[in-house]
């Protein structure tokens, strides 16, 4: 009896999103953290055993030899944290590169609506009662059991963007569900309370695509809740830090973070080709370190600018391949990708947003498989 037969993929593949999104709450702060990524390591693996290899494993190779040489020539001034973020994300590369042999889309949405519940529960518990981290002063922003903002936004996307692309190959029609709708809604009135710009963008991208037959229906509800809302039952600050965040011009100090990084990148050529080193790039404001607020500028920091032309190419080539397969596939890999553009999450370890992309991509190569999406059809018409 093989591997695939003891073990289901797709619960792996839900167990690794779990841990990771307690993994980056305060509820796992006393849990040592090389255990979570050793114990997520270990679940990939295993993933890759009861995989298949693609014919572009080839483009895996020089990038990987290249990332390998940059992360090499850098090695002095890399310290051990450094080189545990580039084990995390070189061996999470390959899911680009091979494919599932099976993925049961049922089991995967009914695992993912249970964990959003749940979920929503717990962070408007502690939403509700006080407990957030957050300064007293920004109490009506949601927040949760995160001690950032962004980081509970990030995961309500991942789960969005994963919830859009399990369910749809269920039920033809996103509108025959409505414990999916409701789920959906609160989520992004979740997303909406975060107030994180990247987040809102792409979230309302997303739905405004999967919902665009319904557009002139869900505008004046939406204008509505969204007028509503913020009189009614959330403190003035609420409304003022809002209009604040979307009237500001600019990019709240990322544009200058990003030209320092490429200063230090260009004063010369070993470091303009292979970065200064992995994790080595922070930007310091009154005694305070900021990461660079972008998934791209981080890795070219990291390893240079001949890995981004391979790195580039490969997120191209993926981006084509989704397209041929599904527009919504394509627009959620998309949309993954243009959050990287705002904040340091991709290709940087087990980020639940990297995750995200990676398993949804893994997926793809049942897009075509009649039976991983309706092998369970008789069932979907109760939920």
């Amino acid at each position: 009896m093989g591997a695939s037969q003891i073990i289901r993929v797709e619960l792996i593949l839900i167990t690794i999103l779990v841990i990771n999104i307690l993994n980056e709450s305060i509820l796992f702060d006393l849990v040592n953290k090389g255990i979570i990524n050793f114990i997520i390591l270990t679940s990939i693996i295993i993933i890759y055993s009861m995989s298949k290899l693609t014919k572009d494993l080839y483009l895996f190779l020089p990038l990987f030899f290249i990332l390998l040489f940059s992360v090499f020539v850098n090695a002095n001034q890399t310290e051990a944290g450094g080189l545990n973020t580039f084990v995390l994300f070189i061996t999470s590369l390959p899911f680009l590169f091979i494919k599932s042999r099976k993925i049961d889309f049922y089991y995967m949405y009914r695992c993912l609506f249970t964990i959003c519940l749940f979920f929503l529960v717990l962070i408007y518990y502690y939403y509700l009662f006080g407990l957030q981290e957050t300064p007293e002063h920004l109490s009506f922003i949601l927040s949760g059991p995160y001690i950032n903002q962004n980081t509970l936004a990030m995961i309500l996307f991942s789960l969005i963007s994963l919830l859009m692309f399990f369910y749809p190959k269920i039920n033809k029609g996103l509108f025959k569900s409505k414990s999916f709708i409701l789920l959906i809604f609160f989520l992004y009135l979740s997303v909406l309370l975060t107030q994180s710009r990247s987040a809102i963008l792409l979230s309302t991208i997303l739905l405004l695509y999967c919902y665009r037959k319904y557009l002139i229906y869900i505008t004046p509800v939406s204008v509505l809740l969204l007028w509503l809302m913020p009189v009614s039952l959330i403190d003035r600050s609420f409304v003022e830090r809002a209009s604040s965040k979307i009237s500001e011009a600019g990019s709240s100090g990322r544009v200058d973070f990003w030209y320092k990084t490429f200063s230090d990148l260009t004063t010369n050529v070993v470091s303009f080709l292979f970065g200064i080193g992995v994790n080595n790039v922070t930007i310091k404001v009154d005694d305070i370190s900021f990461s660079v607020h972008s998934s791209y500028v981080n890795f070219i920091a990291n390893y240079g600018f001949l890995a981004s032309i391979f790195m580039s190419f490969i997120l191209i080539y993926i981006m084509y391949n989704s397209y041929k397969l599904s527009r919504l596939l394509f627009l959620i890999i998309f949309s993954i990708l243009l959050y990287g553009a705002f904040e340091t999450t991709l290709f940087s370890g087990y980020s639940i947003l990297w995750l995200s992309m990676l398993f949804i991509y893994y997926s793809r190569t049942c897009l075509r498989d009649h039976d991983a999406y309706f092998n369970h059809s008789v069932r979907t018409s109760s939920h």
